[in-house]
């Protein structure tokens, strides 16, 4: 039995509030809000590979992610740009979420929506990426922390060979929001 673990970094793992309200301060400085250039800008900002080390780790993060280890395989899910990824993975070491040496090979592996992805909404992209992952490795139980219940409720739509347990925190308590959670 293989049981699998794809946890959502923003807001899951890292507090990104920061870097989220500084892109909308500089945003909202250059252009008006709700116009297609500050827009651009917004996510511009956000999107800065320099800006991640305003991010910092949700309290229990580390405990929760060693708990959920022991018997899951840990995957990090985020739709972060690929550019960001070396910063990304330098936060996750710094703050000791993940072991600089073992990406991409082996221990938490991480997942970052590509390029050529840019323009697919992220709640379909999350879910096909889930379901392909989870079928590579033959998981019979995958385990799915997301703090965006929409991404949580795209999955509950689609049939899979495996169970899966969705939760919108580390805490992992079940979220009113969710339906037809199907348990271990």
């Amino acid at each position: 039995m293989s049981k699998l673990a794809i946890i959502d970094l923003d807001g899951v793992v890292a507090n990104s509030n920061e870097r989220f309200a500084l892109a909308e301060k500089i945003a909202t400085e250059a252009f008006a809000p709700g116009t297609k250039d500050y827009t651009s800008a917004y996510w511009h900002n956000v999107f800065m590979p320099e800006r991640v080390i305003l991010d910092v780790p949700i309290d229990g993060a580390y405990d929760a992610l060693n708990t959920i280890e022991k018997d899951h395989e840990l995957l990090f899910l985020t739709s972060r740009p690929e550019h960001m990824r070396e910063a990304t993975v330098e936060w996750l070491f710094s703050h000791r979420l993940s072991a600089r040496n073992e990406w991409p090979v082996a221990g938490r592996k991480l997942f970052m929506k590509p390029a050529s992805m840019q323009y697919i909404k992220t709640v379909i992209w999350k879910a096909g990426l889930i379901h392909t992952l989870a079928c590579a490795i033959g998981a019979t139980e995958v385990l799915v922390i997301d703090d965006e219940t929409m991404n949580l409720d795209e999955l509950q739509k689609y049939q899979t060979p495996f169970a899966m347990k969705y939760y919108t925190s580390l805490a992992m308590e079940d979220h009113e929001d969710l339906d037809d959670i199907r348990s271990f």
